[in-house]
């Protein structure tokens, strides 16, 4: 699925605005018919898109609102672009949702905090006006596209692997900083394999040197069938033995496990929002973040490529309970890793992947005895998917310093609060705690990275002794 983009041929129109919303925690709202539209009474709101309902709708009583609702919008398409073909593009529906387009259904997502992509075929038409639930992006693209690409660029080398639906030959290019470089391809049975060798000066956090990326999809004539870009950067990432390495050289990461919320917003893009955070991050001397617990927007990406943070993307699975672990829940983990990593392998700033947060967090029996195979399976499908970035999961203390999913790491997280949840407020039996953590995981020689940790204050408190919630602590 290639991003919503504005190309010579393609053309994609936001969404975002005021919508309406209506709750639905009977899950009557298909039987009464909003699919055709909603009631204009009362019960329906304005909400802003993107953006959660919570805060926006607090003052009508849904602040702690868990359950349906049906979103809903207007919209012209343009008669411009007749004869593309079109689509509706959700940057994501949390946690699951259909898609009705005047009245009938055509699709649902996929994976949680993901995007998905309804075909508009036969629902959408230039010129007629269409009534639908979520949707961000009207995209449009020709007839005959590049329907997916991944650009793997290391210090040396660009590898593309391209697929359309027709063309003759592709022609990649490489803009900036004064480079120019340009390489092409023939398109056989839909597909391109590229490999190239290209002299350009390294992506890092000291020097995050992006450069654009444009692949054009050209006919036998050569005429310019499809034409998709994006800023790229050149990076190696490497495990060495017990060391992290970015171009070549020790990394430390030195960051952050952040969220997608703000007041208001709740978990909605807030742009502001992230140019300031990424201001605080560089200002406060980090350059890493792990995306806990969930992939955050491509927005976020954008900003880590521009600023050269370095980003561990993880996928939605958090506190994995093992006495409900079966063949379906493995299909799922499988998928949502499967569609990050779709979504991000291009990205110059994500160096590594981490599948899960806190499996085994309630010490159950079955995480030590059962999780290995469920291990083996979910990383060796994650390897398949990119086999050139690190695989990492993070531990937490009640899965012990013998997890199982160590065997399949790449390299180390642990979550550790000693200090706060265990040993409050003593810090010398904290201090201990760590040490005999790494003592005991530094037997897998491999790089341990301390993924969590920490406590809470309240602003004001002071204290001249360890004492929880003060400044000092």
């Amino acid at each position: 699925m290639i991003r919503p983009q504005n190309t010579p041929t393609r053309t994609a129109i936001d969404l975002s605005g005021l919508w309406r919303i209506r709750f639905d925690p009977d899950d009557h709202g298909e039987d009464q018919g909003w699919p055709r539209g909603l009631p204009d009474d009362h019960d329906t709101y304005a909400i802003a898109v993107p953006g959660s309902w919570n805060e926006q709708l607090a003052e009508a009583g849904y602040f702690g609102y868990v359950g349906a609702a049906w979103l809903e919008t207007s919209f012209r398409v343009p008669a411009a672009l007749a004869g593309q073909a079109l689509s509706l593009r959700f940057g994501s529906a949390d946690y699951f949702a259909q898609v009705w387009i005047d009245g009938q259904l055509a699709g649902a997502s996929g994976a949680a905090m993901l995007p998905f992509e309804i075909a508009g075929d036969g629902l959408l038409s230039a010129g007629a006006e269409v009534s639908l639930n979520r949707p961000v992006h009207l995209v449009a693209r020709p007839p005959v596209a590049i329907t997916r690409y991944r650009a793997i660029a290391t210090r040396d080398r660009l590898r593309l692997s391209v697929e359309a639906d027709g063309g003759a030959v592709l022609v990649a290019r490489i803009a900036g900083h004064g480079i120019e470089l340009a390489f092409d391809a023939p398109v056989a049975d839909g597909r391109v394999e590229l490999d190239a060798s290209v002299r350009v000066l390294p992506w890092s956090p000291d020097d995050p040197r992006l450069y654009r990326l444009t692949l054009d999809l050209m006919s036998a004539d050569d005429r310019l069938i499809d034409s998709v870009s994006q800023r790229i950067g050149f990076r190696d990432v490497a495990v060495d033995g017990t060391r992290l390495l970015l171009n070549g050289e020790p990394l430390l990461l030195k960051g952050f496990g952040k969220h997608e919320d703000s007041p208001i917003h709740g978990r909605g893009l807030n742009l502001p929002q992230l140019v300031k955070d990424f201001a605080l991050l560089k200002w406060c001397g980090a350059n890493s973040v792990r995306t806990s617990h969930y992939p955050y927007a491509e927005e976020f990406l954008d900003l880590a490529d521009e600023h050269g943070v370095l980003v561990i993307g993880e996928v939605f699975s958090i506190n994995l309970d093992f006495r409900l672990v079966n063949d379906e829940v493995l299909a799922n983990h499988k998928q949502a890793a499967r569609e990050l990593i779709e979504r991000d392998a291009s990205r110059t700033c994500v160096i590594a992947w981490s599948l899960a947060n806190e499996p085994g967090y309630l010490a159950e029996a079955e995480y030590p005895e059962h999780s290995g195979d469920y291990w083996a399976k979910l990383f060796a499908e994650a390897r398949a998917a990119d086999p050139t970035r690190p695989l990492t999961h993070a531990n937490v203390g009640y899965a012990g310093n013998d997890d199982p999913g160590f065997a399949h790491d790449d390299f180390v997280m642990i979550n550790r609060y000693h200090g706060w949840y265990g040993q409050p407020p003593q810090l010398d039996r904290a201090k201990a705690a760590l040490e005999a953590d790494f003592a005991a995981i530094a037997g897998h020689h491999k790089p341990i990275l301390v993924s969590e940790f920490g406590a809470d204050a309240l602003a004001g408190e002071h204290a001249t002794h360890d004492q929880l919630f003060t400044e000092e602590y």
